[in-house]
């Protein structure tokens, strides 16, 4: 079990980073401008926080730490702002976005998934 948080962030990764592709082709694609912005972003926002709180909330529960439910959450979220990253590169955008999504996403997620964690204890 020590190394649950490891699969748990995987695990969570996989859903998380093909949602990431599917909302960077509809964000990114000017063929999906009629799709209004705010909602959108609240959409994608939610389906990130959502798969961030469960994974920091599966490993919390599976071996009783918070720390390993940050480190689930982190690693979840550093692949899939990695996965962004490539997306916007792809798309023409800077590929600063290379180091600073991943960067973002392993905050968010071990911020997130701490407190997820610590609320399933």
């Amino acid at each position: 079990m020590q190394r649950a948080w490891l699969a748990v962030g995987i695990g969570a990764a996989l859903p998380l980073s093909f949602s990431v592709v599917v909302f960077a082709f509809v964000g990114l694609n000017p063929q999906f401008s009629w799709v209004p912005e705010i909602p959108f972003l609240g959409f994608v926002a939610a389906v990130v926080l959502l798969d961030l709180v469960g994974a920091g909330m599966r490993a919390g529960r599976m071996t009783g730490s918070v720390r390993d439910g940050a480190m689930a959450a982190a690693l979840a979220g550093a692949i899939g702002g990695a996965v962004a990253g490539v997306c916007y590169v792809i798309s023409g955008r800077s590929a600063t976005n290379l180091v600073v999504l991943p960067v973002l996403g392993a905050v968010a997620g071990a911020v997130v998934g701490a407190a997820a964690a610590f609320v399933r204890r």
